[in-house]
């Protein structure tokens, strides 16, 4: 399964960093329990009330050849989300929660400090199996054009959380305001503002300091941009990314770009 075309289809935020937004923050949300690729198998169960979705799938990469080979030889990963349809003033969206449990063995953030002994204190720096990952998320129209209902922008946004050992990402959040163009005379084009915010784990920051590594620091951005459609097979796309990067030893920076 490709994940930016999953994501791509997303109401509100979609496009997968391709029409819409393109910092990864907001085009493709980071998990750390999602890789861009998976092997495994899905499911859905539709209800009036209630979507329910199931994954298992191997918690590495799949572009890598070797899981092909060896599927599951580090572990398997199962998520559920369950997606709740809201209508507010007449207009539809979606809140939605989503639990995520992997056996997946990593690097334990706590044994970090023992990488600065000496090779003779014979340091064992230990692996940790197991780890969760909690998010909710909504995306709900605010408006929607009279001459095509299908139409429309609105809000949307993410908070989740995680045990932030071994997964690095330890909570994270975004909000936002697209979606279709608000002039229906430009019915086609796309916008949307964003903002975003990953917190590294403490138990990685933490073990880092200890061996003299203190730049490191949570990362935020905002991002806007405005997606024309000028023709049916051509779309040029104004954006602006203003990012402060997790390396505190880096200036806040302002990226302008056209698609």
């Amino acid at each position: 399964f490709n994940m930016l075309d999953a994501a791509a289809r997303t109401p509100l935020l979609g496009g997968g960093g391709i029409n819409t937004f393109t910092h990864v923050g907001l085009a493709a949300p980071i998990s750390g329990v999602t890789p861009p690729y998976l092997l495994g198998a899905m499911g859905t169960l539709r209800m009036d009330d209630v979507i329910a979705t199931l994954m298992i799938y191997d918690p590495r990469n799949a572009q890598d050849s070797n899981i092909l080979s060896e599927p599951f030889s580090d572990g398997v990963t199962a998520s559920l989300s369950l997606t709740f349809p809201v209508t507010l003033g007449g207009h539809p969206g979606f809140q939605g929660i989503r639990g995520v449990y992997s056996t997946q063995r990593g690097l334990d953030l706590n044994d970090i400090p023992q990488l600065a002994l000496p090779p003779e204190a014979e340091a064992v720096v230990g692996q940790k199996s197991r780890y969760w990952y909690l998010s909710y998320s909504f995306q709900q129209y605010l408006f929607r054009h009279s001459s095509n209902p299908a139409k429309g922008w609105g809000v949307f946004g993410q908070a989740a959380i995680s045990d932030g050992n071994p997964n690095t990402v330890e909570s994270s959040v975004f909000l936002g305001v697209g979606g279709d163009s608000p002039f229906e005379s430009r019915p086609d084009d796309r916008w949307g503002v964003g903002y975003f915010r990953y917190n590294l784990s403490d138990k990685l920051l933490d073990g880092l300091q200890t061996l003299g590594i203190d730049n490191l620091r949570d990362e935020q951005g905002v991002e806007a941009f405005y997606n024309f459609a000028v023709h049916e097979q051509l779309r040029v796309t104004a954006t602006v990314n203003y990012i402060s990067p997790g390396n505190s030893d880096r200036d806040d920076a302002v990226f302008f770009g056209v698609r």
